[in-house]
């Protein structure tokens, strides 16, 4: 009989693609054999490259039913959900490699015509093309088998949990609570909020926000102990640059191994504080679906819940809050939002609100009373994030009216404000026109009568040449006069900008250093900084941060731009060197600090508004050397500041994931070189 029923089950997905509810019990067969060998079959099929096999499977331990056959199941979705993140973030890395690469061999090609020493270089270049691209494809075959069996996965498991009785489902959703509170591992946490969000009983969307509050609370205990734990390591870290300046790049191994002991605490404070914070987010789009599944008496009285929590929340707690109101796709939510958006007082809450109500959109219109604030309220905002925002999504909603309201405010705005105004303007109209009021009044003028806007993709309004003033920095151009430049001065700025043999830097090879004609890296950075600080008009704020091993600032901090300082920039900047590793979180780090910005739900009005961070490398000194930690940290800083991040890789050693995932995920612009 097992033999005849494991042939049935695997069969089952090929006999109908409906779910056929009742198999255990037309069978005949026992629940405890129809579960065991269902679970038998499901979990060969799971591991089938064929994604209708493993559908037969799944339909098998479907049709069994029941919580046991669902914690099958469930096990099956975590472990597909820490899969697809996982090959998602590869697949995006191999991507930026390749991009690399090829950008790598395009400039050796184009050097080889004037020198025939760089014929073997092409030829290795061409090699590690072809090597990225390979292991690219092999992981996007990966991705594409693995996204439709999680999709799957998730769609029909949830109809099983919600056709399930009320008892059942309210002991899932204890469990998974259970599952969320207590596993040491926070990948199941993860996976956990995420399946608490799509099969939870009503309330599941309060629950999400509860954990999410409680994460903050915690996070923000943590971030009270964090100085004494990680102060030992940034001493090591300032002692490590020293040496590696007095012995040529060398660290010795006693310090290096001083250093890895001293930073242990503070690095594990650190990854837990920034998991906090990746599982709280994980909670807003779990409760925001949660909320949206809940029939309408229930939805009420959770989102009343919610707007009532408002008024008591902390340490980020209460910007994640607002963000699941205007990411639960239901007009009750939207309504909710705007009538809090409307009386709203904070800065970075109004900026959040004006986002997350363009994003929630919908088929019906935006109210009246939202377009009205947008043209009228807060595009005069005092807060210039705010004032940001409301240009944006004016550009956003393609709001013909709000063209002259743009224009308008360009005349009164300055610095960085006067970019953000003309790149709305922009992605409205398609019109490329710098910050320049008269040539947009002009065209205006005669465009007013016609004008249409135009789709989302009129082009990037940041990278420009030509005339103009502002800060112009690697081609990346800005009105700012609020601005920190984080420079790289690891060894490897020493190394050559022609990539010949070595265009990963790597250690145990020779590094390309500069033939006659050539310029360093270093050389490359300081005359682009020097003509980039040239823009900034005498009263202006900038900061310059230096990093290798450790972090240092110039003369301490802030400054005021004013012809004293402009007489001491060349001199600085001519006796720069390069010499250790390259702690880019410890840098980033610095440059929020200098920017008084602090964790919580509050705008900072950081005396800072737009960073340039330039590398030629990967992260390989710091509290923390991984992609994704440092961008979720950059995320939890800049979430109430506002703060546009630009970035500049040199070298084909750079990480572009990271560089670009930053400028990104900041407003900014990223430029490989």
């Amino acid at each position: 009989m097992r033999a005849s029923l494991l042939t049935l089950l695997a069969l089952i997905g090929a006999m109908s693609p409906v779910l056929p509810a009742a198999f255990g019990a037309s069978s005949g067969i026992t629940a405890g054999d129809d579960l065991e060998a269902a679970t038998e079959v499901f979990r060969a099929s799971a591991r089938d490259r064929d994604l209708d096999k493993r559908k037969a499977g799944l339909d098998g331990i479907l049709a069994v039913g029941g919580k046991k056959a669902w914690a099958v199941v469930q096990e099956e979705i975590m472990r597909m959900h820490t899969d697809v993140a996982d090959l998602r973030e590869l697949v995006d890395r191999l991507t930026l490699r390749k991009e690399s690469d090829e950008r790598v061999l395009a400039n050796l090609r184009m050097r080889a015509k004037k020198d025939d020493s760089l014929e073997d270089a092409v030829k290795n270049a061409v090699k590690w093309l072809e090597s990225t691209a390979v292991d690219l494809s092999r992981q996007e075959r990966k991705l594409r088998r693995a996204q439709p069996w999680l999709k799957v996965l998730n769609e029909r498991g949830t109809q099983m949990v919600l056709a399930m009785g009320t008892s059942d489902r309210r002991s899932i959703h204890k469990d998974l609570g259970k599952l969320i509170d207590k596993s040491e591992i926070w990948n199941e946490r993860l996976a956990g909020i995420d399946l608490l969000g799509r099969v939870g009983t009503a309330g599941a969307g309060l629950d999400l926000h509860g954990v999410m509050v409680d994460l903050m609370k915690e996070r923000g205990r943590l971030l009270s102990k964090l100085p004494r734990a990680e102060g030992d390591a940034l001493e090591l870290e300032s002692r490590m640059q020293d040496e590696a300046a007095k012995n040529g790049g060398r660290v010795g191994s006693g310090t290096s191994e001083q250093y890895n002991r001293a930073k242990v605490e503070g690095a594990v404070m650190h990854a837990l504080m920034l998991r906090m914070a990746e599982a709280a987010d994980a909670c807003v789009l779990a409760s925001s679906r949660a909320l949206a599944r809940e029939d309408e008496e229930a939805r009420a009285r959770s989102i009343k819940g919610l707007v009532r929590s408002l008024s008591k929340l902390k340490d980020g707690a209460r910007l994640r809050t607002l963000e699941i109101l205007t990411g639960t796709d239901t007009d009750l939510a939207r309504n909710s939002a705007l009538a809090v958006l409307l009386n709203e007082k904070e800065p970075a809450a109004i900026a959040l609100l004006i986002r997350g109500m363009v994003e929630l959109g919908g088929t019906a219109p935006m109210p009246p009373v939202f377009i009205d604030g947008l043209l009228t309220r807060w595009i005069q905002h005092e807060a210039w994030i705010v004032r940001t925002a409301a240009a944006a999504a004016i550009s956003d909603l393609r709001c013909a009216p709000g063209v002259p309201v743009l224009i308008a405010r360009l005349a009164e705005a300055g610095g960085r404000e006067r970019t953000d105004l003309a790149a709305a303007l922009r992605r409205m109209t398609g019109q490329k026109f710098l910050p320049n009021t008269a040539i947009w009044q002009r065209w205006w003028k005669d465009a007013e009568s016609t004008f249409e806007p135009t789709g989302a993709d009129a082009g990037d309004p940041l990278v420009e040449e030509g005339d103009g003033g502002g800060v112009t920095f690697f081609g990346i151009r800005t009105e700012s006069q609020n601005v920190a430049f984080i420079l790289d001065l690891s060894g490897s700025m020493n190394f050559s900008v022609v990539v010949r043999d070595n265009p990963g830097d790597d250690p145990t090879r020779p590094p390309d250093m500069p033939k006659s004609g050539e310029r360093s890296r270093l050389k490359v950075a300081v005359s682009d900084l020097s003509r980039a600080l040239g823009g900034l008009r005498d009263e202006a704020t900038f900061a310059i941060i230096m990093y290798a091993s450790d972090v240092r600032l110039w003369d301490g901090g802030l400054q005021t731009m004013n012809p004293s300082r402009r007489e001491q920039i060349a001199p600085f900047l001519d006796g720069l060197t390069a010499v250790g590793g390259t702690n880019i979180f410890g840098a980033l780090r610095k440059a929020f600090e200098v920017a008084k910005v602090s964790l919580g739900d509050k705008w900072s009005n950081p005396p800072i508004d737009t960073i340039f961070l330039l590398t030629d490398g990967k992260p390989s000194v710091g509290l923390v050397i991984t992609p994704e930690p440092i961008l979720r940290y950059v995320r939890e800083w800049n979430r109430t500041a506002g703060i546009v991040i630009h970035t500049i890789g040199l070298s084909g050693a750079q990480d572009a994931y990271l560089l670009r995932r930053l400028a990104e995920e900041n407003g900014g612009t990223y430029v490989a070189r």
